[in-house]
């Protein structure tokens, strides 16, 4: 429970927690974290930590669910140059890239067994989403990239400022994203 305590003024990315995500594990998770950003300021929560002076931005990563309400970025950002780390670091969670996920998204019998064929298929399979993000949110894109480069970008992470913790103003969004347009 220390963890979000020393995290202080960190934009806490969580992948597809969202209060409408049906899969149990993550609905329940999504919880949790809802109700961490509020306690993360409570003194007798953690005895050992002192409590956060204010809460910290947390965002939610991109989630197709509509229902309650659909998703809406905050903040967009070109991954592009990023994409060998991404798939460097989803590959270490073996069970959930190679076994769980292809399971849901019925793509068992397609799952190699080697690192390479593996990698290829997470790789592929990533691309695909990160390219439905930038096509879904094209207009804003262009907003915030200019027409030029939002026209073309196809690798894309979808933030939504989660309204159960700090908002994301103009000195905060500086702070986490100074690396984004």
């Amino acid at each position: 429970m220390s963890l979000p305590r020393r995290a202080e003024g960190a934009l806490l990315a969580l992948g597809m927690l969202v209060s409408c995500v049906c899969q149990n594990g993550w609905y329940s998770r999504g919880n949790v974290v809802r109700d961490a950003c509020y306690l993360v300021t409570v003194p007798p929560v953690v005895p050992d930590s002192p409590p956060l002076p204010r809460d910290p931005v947390v965002g939610f990563l991109y989630d197709p669910f509509t229902r309650p309400t659909p998703f809406r970025p905050d903040v967009l950002l070109d991954i592009s140059n990023e994409l060998d780390t991404v798939f460097e670091l989803l590959s270490c969670h073996e069970s959930q890239m190679f076994e769980w996920l292809p399971h849901n998204h019925r793509l068992t019998e397609s799952v190699p067994t080697d690192a390479t064929g593996r990698r290829a298929l997470l790789r592929q399979f990533y691309e695909s989403r990160v390219t439905a993000i930038a096509d879904q949110f094209r207009e804003q894109l262009i907003d915030q990239f200019g027409p030029e480069h939002g026209n073309t970008l196809q690798h894309v992470e979808a933030f939504e400022i989660s309204e159960y913790a700090a908002p994301l103003t103009d000195i905060s969004r500086e702070k986490l994203f100074a690396f984004a347009p």
